[in-house]
């Protein structure tokens, strides 16, 4: 258009230049941030960290998965080819100071590599000791958990339910040389008969020796110095019925020991009774009694009958009519008197 063309000149030479420029571009103001944007910029940060944290962790699992899995396959070779040997472990709960018998104690196979040190792998190792704390079923028997009988355990664990131990002083330690700990002897009382006759004879047979001075068991040391022999002491379990009889020959100094052979079980029967003895050291002596033997006698059942009734007739003779005696003749003289003529 032809007025648009003159108008384009006209600039041209305003400016003095041959080509037409835009005017140049307004300067732009920055624009504050507001709190909003910040924010967003923030939880924005955030976002991208969880997705890093949470990447982390995911190899952290397949790792440790991994690792696991291979370990655990490891083990498993590991114990299917270590050595196995057979340890003790109790078959229940043992409490403290109670000595170990056979019957408490099982055996079970356990790989060498996993038991702590001072395990017991036999029986014979732990039959007869006495338990130092409470043992638990299943636990593995260490050494240190159990001791032979000894001054620190007591004698109490050895005695047997309905046994008391009895202590009997010897007077001299050279008579303790032949006896251990676990002997059995015979107990000899000797006593006086009415007619001043000595009587010796058992009063108790196959006593258990529990201890000879100090020592309480064959497993401790040998060394008589180490086993206070010089007291001159046994302690033997013996009945609790036996109790006051044995103290009485203690205090009158009329008891003697004999010591029985290993394997010597026999009861021989007493030749003097039991109860003659007691009344013999009483002071007080019954007559010589015969004892017989008790034979059963039969029972006899009494069961009542049930009676009948009898009926009894009393028969009564008739009465007999009572005669009535007859007139007697008339015998006389007859006077008849007449008038008065």
């Amino acid at each position: 258009m032809p007025e648009i063309d003159e108008l384009r000149s006209k600039l041209r030479e305003k400016r003095g230049s041959g080509a037409l420029s835009p005017p140049p571009p307004a300067p732009r103001r920055k624009k504050k941030l507001k709190p909003k944007a910040k924010k967003e910029t923030v939880i924005a940060g955030l976002d991208v960290n969880r997705k890093m944290l949470i990447a982390a962790l995911s190899i952290a699992g397949i790792a440790s998965l991994l690792a696991i899995t291979y370990l655990s396959s490891a083990g498993d070779k590991i114990m299917a080819g270590a050595a196995k040997i057979d340890v003790v472990v109790p078959a229940k709960d043992i409490p403290a100071r109670t000595q170990i018998s056979e019957g408490m104690l099982e055996v079970r196979s356990m790989p060498q590599g996993f038991l702590p040190k001072g395990y017991l792998g036999k029986k014979d190792d732990v039959v007869g000791k006495v338990a130092l704390t409470n043992l638990v079923k299943e636990e593995v028997l260490l050494d240190i958990r159990v001791s032979p009988p000894s001054a620190m355990t007591g004698i109490a664990p050895k005695l047997l339910p309905n046994e008391r131990a009895f202590i009997l002083d010897l007077g001299e330690a050279s008579e303790l040389a032949l006896i251990k700990p676990d002997d059995h002897l015979d107990l000899i009382a000797n006593i006086s008969d009415p007619t001043e006759k000595l009587i010796s004879t058992p009063i108790l047979q196959m006593v258990r020796v529990l201890s000879v001075g100090d020592r309480f068991s064959t497993m401790a040391s040998p060394n008589p110095r180490d086993e206070g022999l010089g007291s001159g002491t046994l302690t033997l379990g013996i009945p609790a019925s036996k109790v006051p009889l044995m103290t009485v020959l203690k205090k009158q100094g009329k008891l003697s020991v004999a010591l029985r052979p290993l394997g010597d079980v026999e009861i021989r029967p007493p030749e003097i009774p039991e109860a003659e003895i007691v009344r013999l050291v009483m002071g007080r002596v019954p007559p010589k009694t015969v004892v017989r033997p008790i034979v059963a006698q039969p029972t006899v059942v009494y069961r009542p009958q049930p009676t009948r009734t009898r009926i009894i007739r009393v028969l009564q003779p008739r009465p007999q009519p009572i005669a009535k005696p007859k007139p007697k003749p008339h015998v006389g003289i007859e006077v008849f008197k007449g008038g008065g003529q």
